[in-house]
């Protein structure tokens, strides 16, 4: 009965893209993606609106509204055409790898854009202390006020941004995706609205606290690492019989690294998940049990617990 329990875990199907055939930019390493004109353009101008709005501490306006709206029926515009194009010049694998980079356009442009406010406003503080201006003062405590939250606005113009993306999916997008890529294209949704995404440091505390817990009260870093290594060795004696792989693992890695990481995102994963292994062509990654957070309800739940007791003792007797 035990076994029958433990085999009603779940596991994520593996996510694979093959870039093979795909063709190379310029630096015979990355593939080159032109976006819409008019859809990167009105990105830009939403995207100053929210910097404008984080950095004067001001609330959303109706011209923030339309901004949005115009946003939104260009991004649902440029992925109906992308979709489409299934029909025609592309394949799903091709597909989905060009909707990812809609996501890195966004992030990147995010923090480029905010540095390039605070690097503006570190010359115009320059200039201001040279001409012996009163206001300099002011100047350098927004520059203080705004690389202090840095990280808290990244999140919140980011989260504003895909929460838009999500309404259009779930309103518009879901009937066509449906028709043409499920379930290939499952992967893609669950990164986009993953929060994860939305920051540039994993071990934020406001970013922690928001969305996660805070592990560490008394420092900078999350000391997620030694909890989780904790969790999987008492697992891995509690529970033998389901295998599964650490999620940093001991051994040394001796393989060829990854030298491209444009958005950080492998140096902000490093102290969680080890060096990354430069996979050529592929994109691939492997999931087991303890990635699913429907399993720990499954296993540990106490109610769920109880009904189990139960129908031991009923079958086995009371001193099961």
């Amino acid at each position: 009965m035990f076994d029958n329990f433990l085999s009603e875990t779940r596991t994520s199907d593996p996510v694979l893209l093959n870039l093979s055939d795909l063709p190379r930019g310029v630096d015979h390493y990355h593939i080159d993606v032109k976006l819409s004109t008019r859809f990167s353009q009105d990105f830009e101008k939403l995207l100053g609106e929210y910097i404008r709005q984080e950095m004067s501490q001001s609330k959303a306006d109706k011209g923030a509204q339309k901004l949005e709206e115009t946003f939104q029926e260009n991004y649902q515009d440029m992925m109906t055409v992308l979709i489409h194009r299934i029909k025609t010049d592309l394949g799903p694998t091709e597909v989905n790898l060009l909707q990812f980079a809609v996501i890195r356009f966004i992030l990147e442009r995010v923090r480029n854009s905010l540095d390039e406010n605070i690097r503006k406003l570190r010359n115009k503080l320059s200039d201001m202390r040279a001409s012996s201006s009163s206001k300099s003062l002011v100047v350098q405590e927004q520059i203080f006020w705004l690389n202090k939250h840095y990280n808290v606005i990244v999140v919140n113009i980011n989260r504003r941004i895909f929460t838009l993306l999500k309404q259009v999916e779930a309103r518009k997008l879901h009937a066509i995706r449906r028709q043409y890529l499920e379930p290939g294209d499952k992967i893609l949704l669950d990164v986009m609205f993953n929060p994860m995404l939305f920051t540039s440091n994993l071990d934020s505390p406001d970013f922690l606290i928001e969305t996660y817990i805070l592990w560490n009260r008394n420092g900078e870093s999350s000391n997620f690492p030694q909890l989780n290594n904790r969790v999987e060795t008492l697992i891995s004696q509690w529970l033998p019989q389901l295998e599964f792989t650490p999620l940093l693992e001991a051994i040394k890695f001796e393989g060829q690294m990854e030298i491209y990481d444009d958005l950080k995102g492998l140096a902000s994963c490093y102290n969680y998940l080890g060096p990354s292994p430069n996979t050529k062509n592929f994109v691939s990654e492997a999931f087991t049990w303890l990635d699913d957070p429907g399993n720990f309800e499954h296993l540990f739940d106490k109610d769920r617990q109880q009904s189990l007791i139960t129908a031991v003792r009923r079958e086995h007797g009371l001193k099961a």
